[in-house]
């Protein structure tokens, strides 16, 4: 299973490098992960609005939010 370390950590050193230090392969690679990551954000977020009681109020949306927020900003 991926989780947000293997997908966001490589994404991060990757943007951090030299772009003459990346071969197609690794950027190839971590272009990959990082659509598997998004992909598995997609879908939480989807099964997320539909558990809610009320799919159309904004609530569900910016708890997700402030949450992925909470994720990305721990992980700096």
């Amino acid at each position: 299973m991926c989780n947000i370390q293997q997908v966001y950590e490589p994404l991060k050193d990757l943007a951090s490098r030299d772009s003459s230090t990346v071969t197609a392969e690794e950027a190839i690679e971590i272009a990959k992960k990082a659509e598997i990551g998004l992909d598995i954000l997609f879908m939480a977020y989807a099964k997320a609005e539909n558990m809610d009681l009320d799919p159309d109020g904004t609530a569900t949306c910016e708890a997700i939010g402030d949450n992925m927020l909470k994720l990305i900003l721990v992980k700096h």
